[in-house]
């Protein structure tokens, strides 16, 4: 059925979208916000947290954090083209049963690196009232780095597999060709100074900065 046709759109309020445990939360949100724009419809994302594969354990906390970190930074950069709802499965952990895998909470409700890193991504995002406009998303060595802009700054969110070492962020400070960049540790909230110089597309970090878990660099003036 054609949403955009025989007149679909105006008896649906919404759709329910689901990301697999193997999409890219950037991506698939991006598209959906795009359709529910396009159509005028409220959408919400389904962020899988396991696979189709019911034996399957997902209980590698790095890898959670990243993947709501993820979601949650694609939301809130497509929220001025459409807003999305985005339902992450699961909060608290399943530790048995089918579908075994960690939440943000474990089953007593303390907080996993995932809980951190949303608290204090949210947290730092929010303390500016501009609007996020989307960036783009980057495969690097061991990591991803997905990029927005706040009011001209860069804002680059490491996504490791492993303890990596950043040197650089593809992206574009069109109005500096320099400056200092806030170093944000999402577990811990620990905030760090560093300085970054334009070169071609990319935003050099002087001495490289080493993330071992989800990371936010705030490029500024």
């Amino acid at each position: 059925m054609r949403l955009g046709s025989n007149g679909a759109a105006s008896v649906i309020d919404g759709i329910v979208f689901r990301v697999v445990r193997q999409a890219s939360p950037w991506s698939e949100i991006a598209s959906v916000a795009d359709l529910a724009a396009t159509l005028g419809i409220r959408a919400t994302c389904h962020l899988r947290m396991t696979s189709t594969n019911p034996a399957e354990e997902f209980r590698d906390d790095l890898a959670n954090a990243n993947r709501v970190a993820e979601a949650l930074l694609a939301t809130l950069a497509v929220a001025g083209r459409a807003p999305v709802d985005v339902f992450v499965d699961t909060f608290a952990d399943i530790d048995r049963g089918y579908f075994v895998r960690n939440g943000l909470v474990d089953r007593r409700y303390n907080p996993r690196l995932g809980s951190h890193v949303v608290r204090n991504l949210y947290g730092t995002l929010n303390a500016s009232a501009k609007p996020l406009t989307s960036g783009g998303s980057h495969d690097v060595t061991s990591a991803r780095i997905c990029t927005v802009e706040v009011d001209g700054d860069v804002v680059a969110l490491v996504l490791p597999q492993q303890k990596v070492r950043v040197d650089r962020v593809p992206a574009n400070r069109r109005n500096a060709t320099s400056g200092a960049a806030r170093r944000i540790d999402l577990e811990t909230g620990r905030v760090s100074r560093v300085r970054w110089r334009r070169v071609d597309n990319a935003l050099e970090i002087e001495g490289g900065i080493a993330c071992a878990v989800p990371t936010l660099i705030w490029f500024g003036a």
